[in-house]
């Protein structure tokens, strides 16, 4: 008997363990420098090719290389007129993906915008409370996908002004489903400083 309160107390300890934040990935911020001249290739069908500097130069841009939470700032997004993409690091899942968001995808072709420091979501990961919390959100928001390719590699949401302006807001997912505060995204957005032309990408 003693041996089984000494496997429910390891389980329990090991519950709490992998709980603690003390174990999520470590974010190490991004320069403008490091994402700017990132290689892209928008997946549309005609497979064109940019600088990602491209994305912001004249009206600033919202980045997203997380999950789909952001479409829902599109129509204040467009009121500002500052355009909403998606960065993905895979062509798995993208036509799965591209009917709940608002925006055009872009393929990262050296994954810059997942970096400087790539953070994966470990093993112990998939045992944290949140993780079962977020996937059972994304199940009642009945998004479908196919479950293909590499999920554990962790991205988040850039806010870039216009021009050299810089990064106005950068948040990096901590563990899935790990989404920017929408308000602070706002917030930034409204600090970009327009510059006189209609071209966008």
């Amino acid at each position: 008997m003693g041996w089984v309160v000494n496997a429910v107390g390891v389980a329990v300890v090991g519950m709490v363990a992998v709980n603690l934040n003390f174990w999520l990935p470590k974010h190490i911020p991004a320069q403008l420098a490091h994402i700017a001249d990132a290689a892209l290739e928008e997946l549309d069908g005609n497979k064109k090719k940019l600088q990602a500097q491209e994305l912001w130069k004249n009206h600033g841009a919202v980045i997203m290389a997380e999950a789909l939470g952001l479409s829902s700032l599109k129509p204040q997004l467009d009121r500002a007129g500052v355009p909403l993409y998606a960065v993905v690091h895979e062509r798995k899942g993208v036509p799965e993906f591209q009917p709940y968001f608002q925006g055009k995808v872009f393929l990262d072709l050296e994954r810059r915008f997942y970096g400087p420091h790539e953070r994966w979501m470990s093993l112990a990961g998939l045992l944290r409370v949140n993780f079962w919390l977020n996937i059972r959100r994304v199940m009642e928001k009945k998004v479908e996908g196919n479950y293909e390719g590499e999920g554990r590699l962790l991205g988040g949401v850039f806010v870039v002004g216009s021009g050299n302006q810089g990064i106005l807001m950068q948040h990096a997912e901590q563990e899935f489903g790990h989404h920017a505060n929408l308000t602070d995204i706002m917030k930034a957005v409204e600090k970009i400083q327009h510059i006189n032309s209609k071209n966008k990408i």
